[in-house]
């Protein structure tokens, strides 16, 4: 829990000093909370983890929802690398040739941008979503907050909860269009 609460104050300080951004005390504590139950989520799941990968069009329409089971994930870090990779995956086994890949983990995008190779934990992921990324004509990673992934985590969160993988065109799976219709209220015209 310690480690936590100063893995995301650091993480708070860095977006203040690079990128101009500061969030509020209550913010950073929400934050903290959020991780924490994420944190005890994976820990009841057995290290199981669920990727919600959510697909839009230019004018945000869904074209496809996927829930992705991976067992024995060792870390929450690590479950953002592999939903990056099944992100990437998923655009290919589809054949689209050009995307922009959006995640909530600042440290996986910019793993992502990055012709480095990567030496950490997480690494191997890394690899193949560079080589897998070869495959694209264009591909761009892009760093989004929490609110613009919230229905990639409610298609996750409810999968996993009842044990159920998805995979829709068109569309998100019943449980999640309550969600679906929320942000398409508060999107701005």
């Amino acid at each position: 829990m310690f480690g936590c609460a100063l893995w995301t104050l650091w993480s708070e300080s860095n977006k203040t000093v690079h990128e101009r951004k500061q969030k509020s005390g209550k913010d950073i504590s929400d934050t903290i909370g959020w991780y924490l139950r994420e944190l005890d989520d994976t820990e009841k799941e057995s290290f199981r983890s669920c990727s919600g990968i959510v697909a839009r069009n230019a004018h945000g329409e869904v074209l496809v929802s996927r829930a992705v089971f991976h067992p024995n994930v060792g870390s929450p870090f690590a479950a953002e690398a592999i939903a990056c990779l099944w992100t990437v995956k998923t655009s290919t086994k589809i054949g689209w040739s050009k995307v922009i890949i959006e995640g909530n983990a600042l440290t996986i995008i910019k793993k992502c941008q990055s012709d480095q190779i990567d030496r950490s934990e997480i690494g191997v992921h890394i690899r193949d979503i560079h080589q897998i990324s070869q495959q694209f004509g264009w591909i761009r990673f892009k760093h989004t907050n929490n609110v613009a992934n919230q229905l990639a985590h409610v298609v996750a969160n409810m999968s996993l909860k009842r044990e159920e993988p998805t995979y829709m065109y068109g569309g998100v799976p019943y449980f999640t269009v309550r969600r679906m219709e929320a942000e398409r209220q508060r999107e701005p015209d």
